[in-house]
């Protein structure tokens, strides 16, 4: 019995052993796991952020990237002076904070059911003028078709259509003759304050958005280094009627640096519509094309060249900078941004008619 009182009187004074390692290592594993979960949830908002940058590349918030366009690698001026084509810096050399994602570019927002193209662009507001009276000579020559009149085409179908070898001749003489093509944007930046224009301004326009203006002139217009603006009417578009632009096309034209305008939503006699039906002709196109484009429409194009009084105020209330018409000559100020006069270029015409026109004291 002592013996045995003496073993308990033993192991009762023993100090206590430490824990064993299999407990220690399990702790540390605990440790390291909460310290994982913790940077984890403080690192999300930076990938989130660099996720969302990623994306901005893609869909043009920063470069518009069009990986199917003719040219990919544009970079577009939305509100500069002039479109200039700019290679995309290589990718290794894009750091956050090196690109300004918002520069010159709309606000774009949506809402609505998924997969509605609803996208609203904040509107741009027209450069106020700096009080000087300023008048300019612009030819702004007026095209539609550049393609060959079909076979028993009629007088007034003739007149309209230029054949694209014919097209190509007068952009060469234009570049021969050291013409330099400015946008409608650049115009009225130079009425309203004095932005400098080229020595030899032209502005190349063209009307209704028919398929040609893609498959035949953008690609000429390319080539030769001159921007075109495009005033398309968009219900055919709506109605994916192959004689005309898809959304697709004009998505890449404007991608590379051509100007898209309005030309009313279904091409009607504007003074005679009121009300609502003149609000979808003036507004509602704007709105469907800048929600394709995602970039502000700014210049309007009245259908078949008929306008009133009536009808410039819904344009003017619409927010469009400037409007075109039929009427010929080659002289603008700002009294007139919202019934320009064109210089319209026929379908038969020759080189020698064609430098008469340009030329010519309107």
């Amino acid at each position: 019995m002592k013996d045995s009182d003496a073993q308990k009187q033993t192991i009762l004074k023993e100090p206590k052993r430490p824990r064993s390692l299999h407990t220690t290592a399990l702790a540390r594993q605990v440790a390291l796991l909460s310290v994982s979960i913790l940077v984890c949830v403080c690192l999300q908002p930076v990938v989130h952020a660099y996720s969302g940058f990623r994306d901005s590349l893609k869909t043009g918030r920063g470069y518009l990237l069009c990986e199917d366009s003719l040219d990919a690698n544009i970079s577009v001026d939305v509100l500069g002076l002039t479109p200039e084509a700019t290679p995309m810096p290589p990718e290794g050399d894009l750091a956050p904070q090196a690109v300004d994602l918002k520069a010159d570019l709309p606000e774009v927002s949506a809402s609505g059911e998924e997969g509605d193209m609803v996208a609203m662009v904040s509107p741009a507001v027209l450069p106020a003028p700096d009080g000087k009276d300023r008048r300019v000579r612009v030819p702004i020559l007026m095209y539609h078709y550049i393609s060959d009149p079909p076979r028993g085409a009629d007088e007034v179908r003739r007149d309209l259509s230029l054949p694209g070898p014919d097209f190509e001749l007068q952009l060469r003489y234009l570049a021969n003759e050291s013409y330099q093509s400015i946008t409608m944007q650049d115009l009225i930046r130079h009425i309203q304050r004095g932005a400098p224009l080229p020595p030899k301004p032209v502005l190349l326009t063209f009307d209704d958005g028919y398929k040609d203006a893609f498959t035949v002139a953008f690609p000429l217009l390319k080539k030769y280094g001159f921007t075109g603006t495009f005033f398309i009417f968009t219900k055919p578009i709506n109605e994916e009627n192959r004689e005309y632009l898809s959304w697709q096309e004009v998505e890449l034209m404007s991608a590379a640096g051509m100007e898209i305008g309005s030309h009313s939503y279904s091409h009607p006699d504007l003074r005679k519509l009121s009300g609502d039906a003149l609000h979808r002709e003036i507004v509602g196109s704007k709105e469907d094309i800048e929600a394709h484009i995602q970039r502000p429409v700014l210049f309007f194009c009245y259908p078949s060249g008929a306008y009133d009084n009536r009808v410039v105020q819904a344009v003017s209330e619409a927010g469009y900078w400037g409007a075109v018409t039929t009427r010929q000559g080659a002289n603008h100020s700002g009294a007139n941004r919202l019934t320009l006069q064109r210089v319209r270029v026929h379908g038969e015409a020759g080189l020698e008619r064609f430098d008469a026109l340009l030329n010519w004291e309107w």
